[in-house]
Formats: C-alpha cells, sequence, structure tokens
C-alpha cells in the first residue's frame, strides 16, 4: 500500500486550510515536500517513502543567533541532538534542526504529528536572542 499519497491528502487537509503560504516543491514517487517562508525562519515538512518505510519530517532552518545553543549536544563536526529528539546540523551562520518519525511509530495524525515537531524545535529557539552565543553546543 502506498502511504505517500494518504499522508500528502491529510496534510492538504488538515494543514493548508489552517496555515497559509505551504508550497509544494518537490513531488514524485517517493517525496512529497513542502516549503514556507516566515519573517525570521523556513518551514519544510517532507513525507518520504523509500522500500515501504515512510517517515515524515518537520524541519526549521533558521540563523544561529536565534538557537538555544545550550540545549544541544555535539554528535561531531557541525551536527547535534536535542532532547525530544531533534536532530541538528549548523553551520557558521545558520541551524537546520529536524523532528522526523518513521510511519510504524507514529500512531497519530499529520497535525499531532506537527504539533509534536514544532513543540520540540520551538524548545531551542530564542527569538530575543539572549540565549544563543552565551553557550556553545555542548562537546
Amino acid at each position: 500500500m502506498q502511504l505517500l499519497p494518504y499522508y500528502r491528502s491529510e496534510f492538504i487537509a488538515s494543514c493548508l486550510n489552517n496555515e497559509t503560504s505551504w508550497t509544494e516543491v518537490l513531488l514524485n514517487n517517493n517525496v512529497s515536500l513542502w516549503q514556507r517562508e516566515k519573517e525570521k525562519f523556513l518551514e519544510l515538512f517532507r513525507i518520504m517513502d523509500e522500500d515501504q518505510q515512510l517517515c515524515l519530517e518537520y524541519s526549521v532552518i533558521i540563523p544561529l543567533a536565534y538557537v538555544r545553543t545550550g540545549r544541544i549536544i555535539e554528535q561531531g563536526p557541525g551536527v547535534g541532538i536535542a532532547a525530544g529528539g531533534v536532530t541538528c546540523q549548523y553551520d557558521d551562520e545558520q541551524m537546520l534542526m529536524t523532528y522526523s518519525v518513521a510511519h510504524h511509530q507514529m500512531n497519530s495524525s499529520v497535525g499531532r504529528f506537527l504539533f509534536k515537531a514544532r513543540s520540540e524545535i520551538s524548545q531551542l529557539i530564542d527569538f530575543s536572542g539572549t540565549e544563543s552565543r552565551m553557550k556553545e553546543i555542548v562537546g
């Protein structure tokens, strides 16, 4: 059974009716990638189906100035992980934060997945900028 069309339809029905400016930037048999540009960051939502293994990912690309770096544990050069399962990739200017779940681990809707993903990622963001750069990523 192809699950990508099901979850894509669910995303369209639940999220696009309530949230504006999402654009589908890639659609093929294995991937549906959506993006939305906000004032201070870029949101990405991706549904991937590879070898009957479906995965949902929600990501944020944000300037490093808004990241609470002290909450991220370094896993290697430019790669870290935070509590709650958020993975981070970063350079000197920005960070990609990703929360993902495999289909067999997901027991809810796309809307609930996005709520959980946004909740986990929001704990790593400080738009005042007061907490960033004060702490380095924990090694």
